[in-house]
């Protein structure tokens, strides 16, 4: 069940616009983001299992406390803090098993691990998917769930770096999902 409106999204952005450490990176910061909520979509359209309120706040939220492009393993914790701080705000519409899911997957994405749980996995998928723009092919061994792994999803993650990006869009196209559902 989405619980994010475009108020609450309008909310969550100027917290996030505003406390950013490197939003402006070409490899980290917001086109990243808003290319992973877009692969997030495209898998969730494919599993029926999933959270889409924590996938869409994983791709806005997971890299927004990186400090630089190179070696920061301390990013991801820094993150899963961050939108514990943005729940405490009430800037998140959550309940607490959404929070803590959505926690463990920014604090966990880059330790290489995959996972059953289909929102965790495709949280990860998706950041993984946009391996991409750094030259990295994308490998299905690295990927929790069955879509990510396929061939054509991939390729499609690679096309999507291609295209523009909105929050707003990107909510609606979200909310649409779970209308359908």
């Amino acid at each position: 069940m989405l619980k994010i409106s475009q108020l609450q999204l309008e909310t969550v952005l100027t917290q996030v616009y505003t406390h950013a450490t490197h939003m402006k990176s070409s490899l980290h910061g917001e086109s990243h983001w808003l290319h992973v909520t877009q692969v997030g979509h495209e898998l969730a359209e494919q599993t029926p299992d999933c959270d889409l309120a924590v996938i869409f706040l994983f791709g806005l939220l997971h890299d927004s406390k990186r400090v630089s492009d190179g070696r920061d393993p301390e990013h991801g914790e820094r993150a899963s803090k961050f939108a514990c701080q943005l729940h405490q705000q009430d800037c998140l519409p959550l309940d607490n098993g959404q929070l803590d899911m959505l926690m463990f997957a920014c604090h966990e994405h880059d330790n290489g691990k995959t996972s059953d749980d289909p929102t965790i996995g495709i949280c990860w998928d998706a950041d993984r998917l946009n391996l991409w723009r750094v030259g990295h092919v994308p490998k299905p061994k690295f990927m929790s769930t069955e879509p990510a792994k396929q061939h054509s999803t991939r390729l499609r993650a690679l096309q999507t770096l291609l295209l523009p990006y909105t929050w707003h869009g990107l909510l609606n196209d979200y909310i649409a999902l779970e209308q359908s559902r």
